[in-house]
């Protein structure tokens, strides 16, 4: 399964959003005003399409209570696009917000390989590229089991 960096974007968004997380605002990484948008009523290729606009931008996010940001570097390897992101301080224990960006991330780089990406969607999506996947899916999380089932 081929991702360009809008899909991978995409794939980032949806998998926050699945796993609990609020889409908050996009906007440029170096102004909070510059091509600023509130996620609230936008599909996720619109949110992946704000912050591919500025190539060098921030989501807000919100999750258990919790709020803090990913930067998303458009230009850097698969797998690397969320290039850094607000976490706790050194020394201070991981909060659960933290564990699911470091998640989500890290995960973001196994869809490299068709293997990890079935694994991800389920059998069913095997022959399909990620955009049919996400058609399919009409901002609706479907995830199937290795034995095409719905969990």
């Amino acid at each position: 399964m081929k991702m360009n960096y809008g899909e991978e974007a995409e794939l980032i968004l949806r998998t926050l959003v699945d796993r609990g997380a609020k889409l908050l605002v996009t906007h440029y990484s170096q102004d909070s005003e510059y091509y600023r948008h509130e996620c609230e009523g936008l599909t996720f290729a619109q949110i992946a399409s704000n912050l591919w606009e500025v190539e060098d931008s921030l989501l807000h996010i919100e999750y258990e209570g919790q709020r803090r940001w990913l930067r998303f570097i458009f230009g850097n390897s698969f797998g690397e696009l969320v290039g850094d992101y607000s976490c706790t301080g050194y020394g201070k224990p991981n909060e659960s917000i933290d564990n699911l960006i470091d998640s989500v991330v890290i995960g973001a780089s196994s869809y490299k390989d068709n293997a990890e990406a079935v694994a991800a969607f389920g059998v069913p999506y095997e022959e399909m590229s990620f955009r049919e996947v996400t058609r399919l899916m009409d901002d609706l999380p479907i995830h199937y089991t290795s034995g095409g089932e719905e969990e």
